[in-house]
């Protein structure tokens, strides 16, 4: 036996209006492809503040090699500059099984830019949950890979 009870019709709407949102009625958010193989930073955020990628590109400084690999700070700087709230300075980190870092994302309700180790140097790969369609938005083109998100940015919603 299961302990799970359904939500009531118009909960998540409740919820939304508590937050503060002006809207419950979000619009899915549209996924902006990488253009190169290290650039999913650009695109995250390019997706998260609804702007075209050339825009969220701009608000990003190229590594003296060239690279566009971005960190945290990389992001809310940009985030910041086009006008998206972030709350706090820093990552938090999400429960390590699969089942428990879905769930914290769906009682959130709230988009997130996620962190992803990949399994080549020690690399990572950022992606975006959108809580409108409670999905993993992964701005690289497939295959995709299946990986487990170990931290996470909240986005205010406004």
């Amino acid at each position: 036996m299961s302990n799970y009870t359904p939500a009531a019709p118009g909960a998540r709407s409740q919820i939304g209006l508590a937050l503060g949102w002006r809207s419950t009625k979000r619009k899915q958010m549209r996924r902006i492809k990488q253009r190169y193989g290290d650039d999913c930073g650009i695109a995250c955020v390019a997706m998260v503040a609804g702007v075209p990628y050339a825009q969220a590109a701009e608000k990003f400084s190229l590594k003296p090699n060239g690279s566009r690999l971005t960190n945290t700070k990389d992001l809310i700087t940009a985030l910041r500059l086009l006008g998206v709230s972030v709350e706090g300075d820093h990552l938090e980190p999400l429960p390590k099984q699969s089942y428990r870092w879905r769930a914290a994302l769906r009682e959130d309700e709230c988009v997130a830019i996620l962190k992803s180790p990949t399994r080549k140097n020690g690399k990572w790969h950022w992606r975006v949950y959108d809580p409108v369609r409670d999905r993993v938005v992964d701005p690289k083109d497939r295959p995709y890979q299946r990986l487990r998100a170990t931290s996470r940015l909240r986005i205010r919603s406004a």
